[in-house]
């Protein structure tokens, strides 16, 4: 997830975008983890007449294979096996507090250090208005995890299903540091 996520974010904040390689990536990262699907609002801004086919393009020759296989051992272009289980989500009784600050596997909790980058991202986007969208995945992932009908992610330690955006909250974190190295306390 974390390199799938590197590379999708590589491809896309490059000056020469290659476009197809970009569907591939997000396709890569939809394959790791559906959620990671979410990645794809990213490309809002990028989408026109002649992005559009080519990011579908990427992403079909790399997500066919996969439903093509689902289709024959499942009779179903689209299959999770986790929603086969009986998992499922439920959108309208989220556990937003619950994903960041449980005792078990409270994101925030476990990995203080995250909640400084989550601080850093919101400067970020004032400074920064491309990186507001950024914030919006991390909103919506952090929904979608928390109307997971397992939220407390079972036996892990901390927010697994949020490795894909820790890229992203490498750059709060290096804004946090960036705007602590600025102030007169550590002149000295």
């Amino acid at each position: 997830s974390f390199f799938a996520s590197v590379l999708f974010l590589s491809l896309l904040e490059q000056l020469k975008k290659h476009w197809t390689a970009i569907g591939i990536s997000l396709a890569l990262l939809g394959l790791i983890r559906p959620q990671d699907l979410l990645f794809g609002m990213l490309l809002v801004p990028h989408l026109s007449l002649r992005t559009i086919p080519r990011i579908m393009i990427g992403f079909l020759v790399a997500f066919l294979p996969q439903m093509y296989l689902w289709y024959l051992f499942y009779g179903s272009w689209w299959a999770n096996p986790y929603i086969a289980e009986g998992l499922g989500f439920n959108f309208l009784s989220p556990h937003l507090v619950g994903v960041l600050f449980s005792p078990n596997n409270g994101l925030f909790l476990w990995t203080p250090i995250l909640l400084l980058a989550t601080i850093g991202l919101f400067r970020l986007a004032a400074r920064n208005h491309k990186r507001a969208l950024w914030i919006f995945l991390v909103v919506a992932a952090w929904y979608l995890i928390a109307s997971w009908s397992v939220w407390s992610l079972g036996g892990s330690y901390s927010g697994r299903m949020f490795i894909s955006l820790l890229p992203i909250f490498a750059f709060g974190l290096a804004e946090m540091f960036a705007w602590i190295s600025t102030r007169k306390f550590l002149a000295r």
